[in-house]
């Protein structure tokens, strides 16, 4: 394994953790899978019939490349999609970080809460915007102040 399996095995661990540690408790950004647009329509249906109906509990589903597994069996989902889910749902338990959000630190190459922590809030903003131009991913239109929240 290299070092960067290991981190990212690590992180999941953690970001596991806090889920069983926190619990039903509003530690950062969790939404009924109905409410958000983060998986297809199709898709979404085949999660709440096997009972996952929200990202806290569809987190906890893709921590690991085993349950990863499941996933991909119960949607037909491929697994570089749910792979990429799983990232986004990470970001997503930084507090502020929603899952539009999520999508567009994504598509600015942040890949996991590990590597938003070891940005430098400031400097990364003009690809977080040059992103959003070119994807038309959100709305959303981060300032210095929002990303700066998002580096904890």
């Amino acid at each position: 394994m290299n070092v960067r399996h290991i981190i990212r095995r690590m992180l999941a661990g953690l970001t596991a953790a806090l889920v069983l540690v926190v619990g039903g408790q509003a530690f950062a950004s969790h939404y009924d899978l109905v409410d958000i647009e983060i998986v297809p329509t199709d898709v979404r249906d085949k999660l709440l019939a096997a009972g996952i109906e929200d990202t806290q509990t569809l987190l906890a589903k893709v921590l690991t490349e085993e349950s990863r597994a499941e996933i991909v069996k119960v949607t037909g989902m491929d697994k570089a999609a749910v792979q990429e889910l799983a990232h986004t749902l990470e970001l997503m338990q930084v507090s502020g970080i929603g899952p539009q959000a999520a999508r567009l630190l994504r598509l600015s190459g942040v890949e996991s809460i590990g590597h938003l922590a070891q940005r430098d809030a400031p400097q990364p903003l003009p690809v977080v915007l040059a992103a959003n131009a070119k994807h038309a991913a959100t709305g959303l239109h981060p300032d210095a102040s929002l990303q700066a929240a998002w580096s904890y």
